[in-house]
């Protein structure tokens, strides 16, 4: 491992307080889902998401509503060549089927809500 990855790596475990020493290990109790995916938005920062979150519509909330990611779907990740007809943009019910389906968090995803880990 380069000496730059390793501190990296060391920094994510610190800021997560975890062991960050080279013997240590983590005790699983410890290691919740909730500490591997602040681990995870500290070793791989995703800005990107930010820069989606604000040109959507959701600058102050960490999740997007049916109506912006239907928008974000269709104006922004559809490819343009597809042929309409053929291929019709995503109608907000279809889109909360895609947030049932992948949203873990039940209580937003019957309101309508996503809440993207990535973003934490």
């Amino acid at each position: 491992m380069f000496s730059a990855d390793r501190k990296r790596v060391e920094t994510a475990l610190e800021n997560c307080n975890l062991p960050s020493g080279r013997n240590d290990s983590i005790p699983q109790e410890d290691f919740t889902p909730e500490v591997y995916n602040m681990f995870l938005s500290n070793i791989c920062p995703r800005t990107e998401l930010d820069h989606i979150f604000s040109d959507v519509g959701a600058k102050s909330r960490p999740y997007l509503n049916v109506e912006q990611m239907t928008e974000f779907i269709n104006n922004k990740q559809r490819d343009p060549r597809l042929n309409e007809i053929l291929y019709p943009p995503l109608k907000p019910e279809q889109v909360q089927v895609l947030v049932d389906k992948y949203e873990p968090n039940a209580s937003l995803a019957q309101k309508g809500e996503s809440f993207f880990p990535l973003k934490i």
